[in-house]
């Protein structure tokens, strides 16, 4: 937004041409995954009369088919984030395994943390910012309230004011706001400093061109100082080849435009062979009667169907003709199929995951087997959620033990384990886990840890306690 570099430009903060110009491929990153792009899907045709007339492609909105694959794949609901300390584990999301408790819970995170990590892969940036609402300011620190989670998931709307290869560790956060039917701009600015950061809340009148600074409205800090980083940008884990030293994040598809937009066009001419390819019947004007010198049709044929050519058929006794087009139908999937395998290399899922003709299933364990290279995409980019993750839930602790007053301890192990169902098959692994068991290989305590999400003392001790397990016998 052109409003904000310049309010940030005139409070003094250097913004580099080339920083501000890349805002323009995060816009046309957004057109695509909105799937809509005017140079694209628009084209003009002359037609017979001689006119000019344009159209619109139909589309397959890859975009954000691959944004919200990528989604998937890096966090969902069946992503779990531990705690090694219980109370920190129940104040941060409850129970370890439904995690649907606790700041976690409270803030709606698995569903909007989906939705930011799509957003986020699609525009090439994204954020988690901490807040904490209702709290109170006494001799400039904060005290009580609770922890909200805010989810930035517009890229446009991250500024960047300070980095170091390409971590950003100062930064501007704007969204627009409406205030008594009035729209207002917020501008939430984490400053470093010596100690840990300054943050910063603005308000502007956003009713004219230019905006105007007004006052924060009641309840909101206008400044404070704390010891805590509240902000955690999410990006792909891919090297900018755009601005090699952007520290805004790369769209998983930036270098897939032109396959993109193979696909749309493969698709469009798919569905207008149909569309051009109907049925004609061209019919000789003696076997249609008249009336009122216009062809009397019944109401219920299908008039669509049928050309009058006058008595200027091919032949002079010919009294009708049918015309049946050839559709290209195994041709024009061929070519969609070929467009989605090379975009489907490109975006890092490997050429096999999307089949636009494959009606069969596979297994997990052949899926995992036949494309090896979106199990290293995927352990890719779980590196930088990973790291976001443990950062956010370290923060959180630390505002739920020195803000809101909280017996949590924010120093404990934080462990992400991710959802790989989708590479496995559970069943057979879990059949030889028991095989192991029974070998001596591994302990029955281990099944539990891994399989009942418990941690190893409380495995150990539902063991001791002689908890019947039954296993299956061996074949």
């Amino acid at each position: 937004m052109d409003a904000i570099l310049q309010i940030l430009r005139d409070e003094g903060y250097s913004v580099s041409n080339e920083l501000a110009s890349y805002y323009s491929y995060v816009d046309l990153w957004k057109k695509w995954w909105e799937g809509y792009v005017p140079l694209v899907h628009d084209y003009s045709q002359v037609i017979l009369d001689g006119s000019i007339r344009t159209f619109k492609r139909y589309r397959m909105n890859m975009a954000k088919k691959v944004s919200e694959d990528w989604a998937n794949l890096l966090l969902t609901n069946k992503t779990l984030i531990n705690v090694d300390d219980e109370v920190s584990q129940q104040y941060l999301a409850g129970d370890a395994v439904e995690q649907n408790e606790g700041v976690l819970g409270d803030n709606h995170f698995w569903e909007n943390a989906n939705l930011l990590v799509e957003n986020a892969y699609a525009a090439g940036t994204g954020a988690f910012v901490l807040r904490v609402k209702d709290a109170q300011l006494k001799s400039s620190t904060l005290i009580g309230g609770k922890v909200k989670i805010t989810y930035i998931d517009d890229a446009a709307m991250i500024y960047p004011l300070s980095w170091d290869k390409g971590e950003i560790t100062e930064c501007a956060f704007g969204s627009v706001k409406y205030i008594e039917g009035k729209r207002h701009l917020y501008l939430e600015k984490h400053l470093l400093t010596a100690t840990g950061y300054k943050v910063v809340n603005e308000y502007y009148n956003y009713e004219q061109e230019k905006p105007v600074k007004v006052a924060v409205p009641e309840g909101l800090i206008e400044e404070f100082q704390i010891d805590c980083k509240l902000f955690y940008v999410v990006k792909p884990n891919l090297a900018n080849n755009i601005y090699k030293n952007s520290p805004l994040g790369l769209s998983v598809y930036a270098n897939s435009l032109d396959q993109l937009a193979a696909c749309d066009i493969a698709y469009d001419n798919f569905v207008y062979d149909f569309v051009l390819g109907r049925k004609r019947v061209f019919m000789n004007q003696d076997i249609i009667s008249m009336k009122d010198g216009k062809p009397n049709l019944s109401e219920t044929m299908e008039t669509r169907l049928f050309y009058s050519m006058g008595q200027k058929m091919p032949n002079e006794n010919q009294l009708f003709q049918e015309y049946n087009p050839a559709l290209r139908i195994t041709e024009n999937k061929e070519g969609i199929q070929t467009a989605l395998d090379i975009l489907s290399a490109n975006v890092g899922f490997g050429q096999s995951r999307y089949s636009f003709n494959d009606r069969t299933m596979t297994t997990a364990t052949q899926s995992k087997l036949s494309n090896k290279d979106l199990t290293e995409s995927v352990a890719k980019q779980r590196v930088m959620i990973e790291e976001v993750l443990k950062g956010l839930v370290k923060s959180i602790l630390w505002l739920g033990r020195n803000i809101i007053g909280e017996k949590v301890n924010e120093e404990a192990k934080v462990t992400i384990t991710f959802d790989d169902s989708m590479f496995q098959d559970i069943d057979a692994e879990k059949a030889q886990f028991l095989q192991e068991i029974r070998d001596g290989i591994r302990q029955k305590w281990e099944y539990r840890v891994k399989y009942f999400g418990e941690d190893e003392e409380t495995a150990k001790s539902m063991v001791q306690q002689d908890e019947e397990i039954e296993f299956p016998e061996a074949e």
